[in-house]
């Protein structure tokens, strides 16, 4: 963990923090296109295949909106965005129900996050298996995360 600069200063009132998804959606008009999509990912099926089979936007690039900022999506989409704990298209995690926008049903997928302090980029998913890899399955710690 890099150290804290100027702790205690005035300067940590004046921390900036951005948040970034890489975000994958399936949008479709109808509900009913929506629930197929979620019967398909139930069935195993990748979500960027789902994605380019049955959404009605992004679908060549399999859902794909990129990295997102909150502030670049509609309220809703980004609640829902912001929640979702990143995760692979093979076994993603995503929101059921469908979320309704104005633009169709849309369920989301998150791929990584990241969250950036003062030009430090700390990335979710990174974060997640270094702390998977320092724990020892029968019940302690392999290493020492400090």
């Amino acid at each position: 963990m890099a150290p804290k600069k100027n702790a205690g200063s005035k300067d940590d009132a004046k921390l900036k923090v951005a948040n970034s998804v890489n975000v994958r959606h399936i949008m479709c008009e109808k509900q009913s296109k929506a629930l197929q999509a979620i019967e398909k990912l139930r069935a195993g099926e990748k979500f960027n295949v789902v994605a380019s089979e049955l959404s009605e936007d992004k679908a060549k690039a399999g859902g794909s909106l990129g990295w997102q900022t909150r502030q670049q999506m509609i309220g809703p989409f980004a609640e829902v965005a912001f929640q979702l704990q990143p995760s692979t298209t093979d076994k993603p995690v995503y929101n059921d129900p469908p979320l309704k926008t104005k633009f169709g049903m849309s369920l989301t997928h998150v791929a990584d996050s990241v969250l950036i302090l003062k030009g430090y980029h700390v990335h979710a998913h990174s974060c997640y298996l270094s702390l998977a890899d320092s724990i020892d399955h029968n019940g302690g710690r392999k290493k020492d995360l400090t």
